[in-house]
């Protein structure tokens, strides 16, 4: 793959991501596939979409970002620290809010998006730190 295209796709993949990945939470957490045909369950799930892109748009900005600025390699580690970071936190974060029985869970979604982005932040910065660490092309071994 080109370098130019890897950056295309890492900063492509997160927005991808962010679209699907309420849609795949509700449709594992869900007990009937009614939640994705009734009007309350369509809402939920395009609310869902709309907070829970904010970390992925984030992610895929600064791949973008990124992806001028350095190696493939590099880029790829940032890329894929940043997303783990989201991953850790909206995967039990979702399991909390649908398995709850509260009636204003759903509001978590608004707090877990920005939960995400924090653990966002951190995990660029440690991915970042931790592709300094690897071996570049020019320098020799």
């Amino acid at each position: 793959m080109t370098p130019r295209n890897e950056r295309r796709l890492w900063a492509l993949l997160p927005l991808a991501l962010g679209f699907l990945a309420p849609i795949i939470a509700v449709a594992c957490i869900a007990l009937t596939p009614r939640v994705f045909i009734t009007g309350r369950g369509l809402f939920i799930v395009l609310f869902l979409i709309s907070t829970s892109l904010v970390p992925f748009a984030a992610l895929s900005a600064a791949c973008a970002w990124a992806g001028h600025r350095l190696p493939p390699p590099r880029m790829r580690c940032v890329a894929l620290s940043g997303l783990a970071g989201i991953l850790i936190v909206f995967i039990p974060g979702y399991i909390d809010i649908f398995t709850s029985t509260s009636s204003t869970a759903i509001l978590g979604a608004f707090f877990l998006a920005f939960e995400c982005f924090v653990a966002l932040v951190i995990a660029l910065v440690v991915g970042w730190a931790i592709s300094r660490a690897l071996p570049s092309e020019n320098r020799k071994a």
